[in-house]
């Protein structure tokens, strides 16, 4: 399967497990990982309301390279262009902070109902070593 074959719908076993050993989710589960890694003691609070590693989370596995190759395609055939994504319901995750470092045009906004998210995002890592 290449990054483009990423389907919309029902997704069959066998794709998901073709995914799952793909270029694509290894740099997707390798910057999770990094973010995981460097904001632990403020994850471990917030995965009460949630999760500590969403990339690991059954749906996330096809979701975030999913919506990645899809943001990318779209990237791609307006080059040049800057691109403003929503992340709508952001919670605090690796996945904006990834799209920005893999799509460069990207201005990312994210928002969430949650009252203590404006402080946690003043104290967290990237996950990108910053």
């Amino acid at each position: 399967m290449t990054e483009a074959q990423l389907l919309q719908g029902l997704v069959k076993i066998s794709d998901y497990k073709d995914l799952l050993q793909s270029e694509l989710f290894s740099r997707v589960e390798k910057f999770s990982n990094n973010f995981v890694s460097q904001n632990s003691e403020l994850l471990s609070t917030y995965c009460r309301k949630w999760v500590l590693d969403p990339l690991h989370q059954w749906s996330r596995q096809w979701e975030y390279p999913f919506v990645l190759s899809e943001i990318e395609k779209y990237a791609s055939v307006h080059s040049g262009r800057p691109i403003e994504i929503l992340d709508a319901g952001s919670g605090i995750t690796f996945f904006p902070y990834f799209l920005k470092q893999t799509i460069n045009s990207a201005a990312l906004t994210c928002c969430d109902t949650d009252a203590a998210l404006p402080e946690m995002f003043k104290s967290h890592k990237r996950g990108d070593g910053h």
